[in-house]
């Protein structure tokens, strides 16, 4: 198993450098790619702050990469939460994942008044 860091995903989604693109592709069809959480936390800070990508695109791409035969996330399904929660709110990446642990049984303590009022109209 590969664990990709934000570079290479970056290189694949933007496609501005084909040979590192062209690799990135080329191991995911070869072994089990691995995204851990932090690393797409980087790559959804790099596409809206530095490449002003919308917040919606953004998430949509990423889902898109995390939805690729042979690619997941440490918690798939909690990330793919956070990813459309990002997409639909104000919140930031790492509050909105935290909405997705709610979505999965956990107890959130927070004294963040936004991430609080956003937990409590999803439970």
């Amino acid at each position: 198993m590969v664990i990709f860091d934000a570079n290479a995903i970056l290189r694949y989604i933007l496609q501005d450098d084909e040979k590192s693109a062209a690799s990135v592709k080329e191991k995911i069809n070869e072994t089990r790619c691995l995204v851990p959480t932090e690393v797409i936390a980087e790559v959804v800070y790099v596409l809206t702050k530095l490449y002003k990508v919308s917040r919606a695109d953004t998430a949509r791409v990423i889902e898109k990469f995390l939805l690729l035969e042979n690619v997941s996330a440490m918690e798939t399904s909690i990330v793919l939460h956070g990813l459309r929660a990002y997409a639909s709110t104000k919140l930031d990446f790492i509050d909105c994942v935290l909405s997705g642990y709610q979505m999965q049984g956990y107890s959130i303590f927070t004294f963040d008044k936004k991430l609080q009022s956003y937990l409590e109209s999803i439970a």
